[in-house]
Formats: C-alpha cells, sequence, structure tokens
C-alpha cells in the first residue's frame, strides 16, 4: 500500500446484517453499536427495544421517561414484549 486507508463502501442492507449479528452475537453490546452512528441507532433501537424488561422502580423510572422522549408510533413499532416485574 501507499500509505492510503482502504475505503469499502458496503451495500446498507449488508451493513445492517453486519451490525444486527453482532448485537444478538454479544448480548448488551447493541447499546454500543448505537453510538456509531445515527443510521445504526435507527438499526439497533429494534435490538434495544424489542422486549423490555422492567425489574426494579429505577429501570420502570427510566422506560417511563423514555416515553416521554419518542413518539407513541416508536414503541408500538419496536416493543414487542413488554415484562413488568418489581421486586420486593
Amino acid at each position: 500500500m501507499n500509505g492510503s486507508v482502504a475505503s469499502f463502501d458496503f451495500p446498507p442492507e449488508l451493513e445492517r446484517h453486519i451490525f444486527e449479528e453482532a448485537a444478538f452475537s454479544f448480548p448488551g453490546q447493541a447499546v454500543k453499536l448505537a453510538t456509531v452512528s445515527r443510521k445504526v441507532r435507527a438499526w439497533m433501537e429494534h435490538v434495544l427495544y424489542g422486549t423490555v424488561v422492567l425489574d426494579s422502580v429505577k429501570d420502570s423510572a427510566l422506560f417511563i421517561r423514555t416515553l416521554g422522549e419518542k413518539p407513541p408510533t416508536f414503541f408500538a413499532t419496536h416493543v414487542k414484549n413488554l415484562y413488568h416485574q418489581l421486586r420486593q
């Protein structure tokens, strides 16, 4: 190489597949992956919000806060499972 960095333009469908596979293969990494770009964040939101587990007062409060920050259609589209069980 002559000191330049190789650049690749992958099709968006392939990029999305790579990021989604990484998120599902390494649970907990979707949050970090979502910080890569706005485009990747949109892809990660269905991973992050697909199943919401609220098992503490703190988690419930954060979810309620998020309800106020996003449009109602967001949750209708992204949340598929919602579990709410507060521990005593």
